[in-house]
Order: structure tokens, then sequence, then C-alpha cells
């Protein structure tokens, strides 16, 4: 039997063996939210041993009976599966406002500078700033000064997510909630965004719109006209 580690980035799951770069190195929190998810997948299958999380997030565990191959597999996606669930009560994705339910889509201008496509947002119905659209981020990051001419700070015990930098440096990003994102005549509401300064050089970006926001929405980008297309996804009614 060996132990088979997993490396945990939110919103992507890499094996050890895969490219590490972009591996956090999960606080306190994150790494208990994972013990749990893997304890409850472990009952599951009698061939699997649960080893514990390491320094770098990443899961290691043992399996070694006949077919274990196919045990492993279900366990791996059981506990991708329980980690999802428990991390989107740690960090909101938000919920579409009652005017923006109502909405069946808004379009918006854009500004393209060389690769970059920039979309105008308005945070907390007050503050307007520019935001590079991008689709393969996780989360929407909001400056610092951002929030800081908004009047909201980050609490002490807000979830840090550390992830180390090609040039060797490791940031460590909080989240912070806002009341709303609003882009055209849709607004995401009781957001939780990501506080960092990434893009320090850029002078008028405020931040980036990632998947957290956008994935409420179908998203269609127009190049030629300059604009962007938010077609509403409205919540599947329950059972």
């Amino acid at each position: 039997m060996r132990p088979l580690p997993l490396a945990f980035i939110p919103g992507f799951w890499l094996l050890v063996a895969a490219c590490a770069s972009l591996s956090p190195e999960p606080p306190e929190q994150p790494k208990a939210l994972q013990l749990e998810a893997a304890t409850e997948c472990e009952r599951r299958y009698l061939d699997i041993r649960v080893k514990g999380i390491d320094v770098y997030g990443r899961l290691e565990f043992e399996y070694g009976a006949p077919g274990g191959i196919v045990d492993r597999d279900d366990f791996i996606a059981c506990y991708q599966q329980r980690v999802q669930e428990k991390f989107k009560s740690l960090i909101s994705s938000g919920r579409l406002s009652s005017a923006a339910q109502a909405t069946a889509k808004t379009s918006v201008p854009i500004q393209v500078v060389g690769d970059k496509i920039l979309v105008s947002v308005t945070i907390n119905e007050s503050q307007r700033a520019l935001l590079v659209l991008d689709t393969g981020a996780t989360y929407t990051i909001l400056r610092p000064a951002l929030l800081e001419r908004l009047g909201i700070s980050v609490p002490a015990s807000a979830p840090r997510w550390k992830f180390p930098q090609l040039r060797g440096e490791v940031i460590s990003m909080p989240f912070a909630r806002v009341r709303s994102l609003k882009v055209g005549d849709v607004a995401v509401e009781d957001i939780d965004l990501g506080v960092y300064d990434a893009f320090p050089s850029a002078q008028g970006v405020g931040g980036l719109l990632g998947a957290d926001f956008l994935n409420h929405f179908r998203v269609t980008v127009d190049r030629g006209s300059r604009q962007l297309t938010l077609e509403v996804i409205h919540p599947k009614a329950s059972t």
C-alpha cells in the first residue's frame, strides 16, 4: 500500500504528479474541512484509509484491497464533491438579486486592451470599477484600495488562501463580502470576493471579474462589436 496525495485548489483538482505550482497552502480551517470531507467518504469504502492532510493541503490515503482501484476512483470523486460542497458554505458565490432574476439578459460595452477585456461594474450600488474579465479565474478579486474606498475592512476571521507565485513568493489572499456586484442590469448579492492587488501596474484597473460571478449567467463576448452579454441562468425550482 502507498499513500496517494491529492492537491486541493479551489475550483481545481490536481494529482501530485501534475503541475503543482498553483497549489495553495490552506489555513487550518480549510484543512479541517478537507479532513472532515475525507473522513465522511472513507466510511463508504472498506479498503480506503485516510492518513491526513499534509502542510500543502494534499490528502494522503492508502488503499490496498483487491480491486481497490475502483474504490479509489470512487473515493476521490466523493472527496472532491464533498469538499466542494463544504467550501461553498465557506466562501459565498452569492445569489442573483430579485431584479436580476426578472431580467432575461443584459449587454454592456467592453474595452479591449491587448489580450485583456475590461468591463465596468458597480459595487454596493455606489462604487464603479473597471475589472479584467477572466472566465478562467475561480474568484472575483478586488484591489485593497478599492475596498478602502467602499469602507469595507477584511475581518480577522476571513478565510485566507496562500498561493505560491512563479518567482517563489507566496501571497495570502483574504476574502471579504460585498452587498452587491452589478454588471449592466444584473447583480449578484452577498458575494465573497478575494482581496489582492492583482494588477499593480495597470492604472485604472480595480481587479478581475471571475467565475463566481459569471457562473450565474451564460456569457457571450463579442470582440467585434465590443459587447459583453450576460443571460441570466435561473435557479432550478426545488421539487
